[in-house]
């Protein structure tokens, strides 16, 4: 086998991969609109990627993931001051946390709901600067969505 039939062979098989991922994405519809307990989630499709929003009392969650074979992987950041505050941050860890991932998920379709395992993060300050020295994740709870729509 020449060097030439290498490169050939990983190309062929990168495309063949590429379209299985799309496929993937194609077949499992995440988009509409699902209830988390109270919330209300949007989501949207193009192939194997979601992404949607959550609007909540003085703020939004905002959420961006993939989806392949029915297993739906989001991250979620959350926006705006008073639903931060709400959250139990400060005013100035509320700025520092603003759009950085609260939350991570990952579920998996069974007909019309999704069900998982949320892993949420738990920020720690600097107590003089209230600037986050460190970021850890909680332990795994479960989560069920239901189709709204």
């Amino acid at each position: 086998m020449g060097q030439f039939d290498l490169v050939w062979l990983i190309w062929v098989g990168g495309g063949i991969a590429a379209c299985v991922w799309l496929v993937g994405g194609f077949l499992f519809p995440a988009a509409g609109q699902w209830r988390d307990r109270e919330r209300l989630i949007e989501l949207m499709q193009l192939g194997p990627w979601v992404w949607g929003h959550c609007k909540v009392p003085g703020g939004t969650q905002r959420y961006r993931g993939t989806v392949w074979f029915g297993v739906l992987v989001l991250a979620r950041r959350d926006f705006g001051k008073q639903h931060l505050l709400a959250l139990g941050f400060n005013k100035v860890q509320a700025k520092s946390v603003e759009g950085q991932v609260m939350v991570r998920l990952k579920l998996k379709q069974e007909g019309e709901t999704l069900k998982g395992n949320l892993w949420g993060t738990r920020f720690k300050f600097n107590p003089h600067t209230k600037e986050v020295v460190s970021v850890q994740a909680t332990p795994a709870e479960s989560r069920e969505w239901v189709k709204s729509n």
